[in-house]
């Protein structure tokens, strides 16, 4: 079986999966539709490219939680898919692509961002990969989600099967394991690779679950072997980008109520290696809105002091606050505030805990009228 029939027969299976068992799906694709849109910082007009689309529900989802901003090729192996989708009607952003081979008509194409669900098979996985490379831009990223072939229910289930019913089916232990697949993935030349547990809303779980699972899935996916009973992988990497390469700024700042009235108050405390960036940063994406930038030099024992005094004296919107002991954040916090004079004012770290595009939505929030907007990194979409 060549490429293209693997990945047809992978996108089929997972279709007649969604359709028969899957009954938490509409959940599962708003939550990596976020995730998508968080582990990859997404910015507008950035491209996406996500194989073996089915109907481009998941393309959809990504779509609306975007904004319809960034350009979605929906590719999917299957013809009476491609109809549905042309049929149904898509978003302008997204182009829907019926793919006969592989790559086919995406050959020198290039794409910020790949995605896929349900894709890899161990004995086809090499050469796929080598061809998503060949299809990302230089630092770009793919984001794959594969069944958790380490699930101990998944083992004990195939194992019974065998045992009970003579079955001939798939084998109880898995064909490749994590090391396997991470070193052919780094062979290939990705970086930044990670490969880790992920989701545990799946079935047979009672639908009565849904809320508490929402919740606990954070816990369980952060603890050592309960993470192992989650149903999927999430496998993430980056094309390498040249010496030098650097993500282009895009303007963030879309709504005009908000220009030059918003105070950034950043406490700091020993942050030298992180606040240059940091402001650079926040001009780059959000330049238009700042009113000031108040750096709450929280009695650094490094360069931190003196890199904000530098930034003060070369921008006349950077404000230096300077504390002795006793030290903390939420003191340094009340000091930056007692100083700002903005209509707006935001606090946030230094450490980049805080993913500057998703700040956005604290924009959103503020210009539609709300009093307070607090964006949490614990929420069940957060990642």
């Amino acid at each position: 079986m060549n490429l293209t029939e693997t990945l047809k027969k992978r996108e089929l299976a997972r279709i007649k999966y969604w359709r028969e068992k899957d009954y938490f799906l509409g959940v599962r694709l708003k939550w990596r539709a976020q995730m998508a849109r968080h582990l990859f910082h997404l910015l507008p007009g950035e491209s996406i490219l996500e194989l073996g689309c089915a109907e481009a529900q998941w393309s959809r989802h990504i779509s609306a939680a975007t904004k319809n901003k960034n350009p979605i090729c929906a590719a999917t192996f299957d013809k009476a898919s491609y109809d549905a989708i042309v049929d149904n009607g898509v978003p302008e952003n997204i182009e829907p692509l019926l793919l006969a081979d592989f790559p086919g008509p995406l050959e020198g194409r290039r794409f910020d961002y790949i995605i896929g669900w349900h894709l890899l098979k161990a004995e086809s996985c090499g050469v796929f990969l080598s061809q998503v490379k060949e299809l990302l831009k230089p630092g770009g990223q793919f984001l794959f989600f594969e069944p958790n072939p380490w699930n101990p229910y998944r083992i004990l289930r195939r194992l019974f099967s065998k045992i009970l019913f003579r079955s001939k089916g798939k084998p109880a232990l898995p064909s490749f394991n994590r090391i396997e697949l991470l070193t052919v993935i780094s062979e290939i030349g990705f970086v930044k690779i990670k490969i880790l547990p992920y989701d545990f809303l799946f079935p047979p779980l009672p639908k009565a679950l849904l809320w508490p699972m929402q919740n606990l899935s954070l816990i369980f996916e952060n603890t050592p072997y309960i993470r192992n009973f989650a149903g999927e992988l999430f496998l993430w990497g980056q094309n390498p980008a040249p010496p030098g390469w650097r993500r282009p700024y895009v303007n963030l700042a879309e709504h005009a109520p908000l220009r030059g009235k918003v105070s950034i108050v950043v406490p700091c405390h020993n942050e030298e290696p992180n606040i240059l960036s940091l402001v650079e940063n926040l001009k780059g994406y959000f330049d238009d809105y700042i009113h000031e930038i108040v750096l709450v030099d929280d009695n650094s024992s490094d360069g931190t002091r003196a890199i904000a005094e530098k930034l003060a004296a070369e921008d006349p919107r950077i404000k230096v606050v300077r504390r002795e002991m006793p030290n903390g954040v939420g003191l340094a916090i009340r000091d930056g505030i007692s100083v700002a004079t903005g209509e707006y004012i935001l606090t946030m770290d230094s450490d980049f805990q805080h993913i500057l595009p998703e700040l956005t939505g604290l924009f959103d929030a503020a210009e539609a009228g709300a009093d307070v907007a607090v964006g949490s990194r614990f929420s069940r979409e957060s990642v």
